[in-house]
C-alpha cells in the first residue's frame, strides 16, 4: 500500500501510539475497602501509575472458584509518560514495574498485604496518542478514501475513539453507510 498510496501511508503514520506496562497483582481475600470499576489517576497529580482496574470487582466471572475469595487488580503504568518514566521500553526492569505498582496500590488504596500472584506485561505501542488536531488528520484521512475511490473503511482504536465501544459504534455506522449505498 505504501508505495501506491504513499500520501495515504503517511498520513497513517502521522497517527502515533503510546506504550503501556500492566502489572497484574491477586491478593488473599477481600482486601479493598470499597468495591468498583477502579480509578485514573488525574494527569495533575504526581504518579507513576495511570490508573488501577479492580478486576475482581469488574470481572468476577473471571473469579478462581474453589481457593476462597481472592482480590485481582490491574495497575497501568506509562502511556505518553512511558519513556520518561521507565526508560526504553525493550530495557525496562520488570521487578522495578512491579515495586511501583504494589507501591501504589499500598499508597492510594492502603494494601499492604504481599500478592499471591503477580504478572509485569509490557504493551509496545499499544494505545493510540491523539494529537490536538486529530480531527484534521481523519479528514485527510476520508478525503483521501473519497478522491480515490478506494473500497476502505477505516476502523478501530487509532481513528474514532480508543473504547472498545467506541470501535463497536464505529463498526455499526460503517455497515449502515455500506447497506445504504
Amino acid at each position: 500500500m505504501e508505495e501506491e498510496h504513499d500520501q495515504f501511508a503517511e498520513i497513517l503514520k502521522s497517527i502515533k501510539s503510546v506504550t503501556v506496562a500492566t502489572v497484574n497483582l491477586e491478593y488473599e481475600g477481600s482486601v479493598l475497602k470499597e468495591e468498583g470499576f477502579g480509578y485514573l489517576v488525574p494527569s495533575n497529580q504526581t504518579s507513576n501509575v495511570l490508573g488501577v482496574v479492580f478486576d475482581s470487582c469488574a470481572l468476577p466471572q473471571l473469579n478462581r472458584t474453589g481457593k476462597g475469595k481472592t482480590t485481582r487488580l490491574t495497575c497501568m503504568m506509562g502511556g505518553a509518560w512511558f519513556h520518561d518514566l521507565f526508560g526504553d521500553p525493550q530495557n525496562v526492569d520488570s521487578d522495578h514495574l512491579l515495586s511501583i505498582a504494589k507501591e501504589a496500590v499500598r499508597d492510594h488504596l492502603g494494601i499492604t498485604a504481599t500478592p499471591v500472584y503477580s504478572a509485569v506485561n509490557i504493551q509496545r505501542d499499544c494505545i493510540p496518542n491523539y494529537k490536538v488536531g486529530h480531527h484534521k488528520v481523519l479528514d485527510d484521512l476520508d478525503d483521501y478514501v473519497r478522491e480515490q475511490s478506494l473500497p476502505l473503511t477505516l476502523l478501530g482504536s487509532s481513528y474514532r475513539g480508543v473504547s472498545v465501544n467506541d470501535c463497536i459504534y464505529e463498526a455499526m455506522k460503517a455497515v449502515w453507510r455500506m447497506r445504504s449505498s
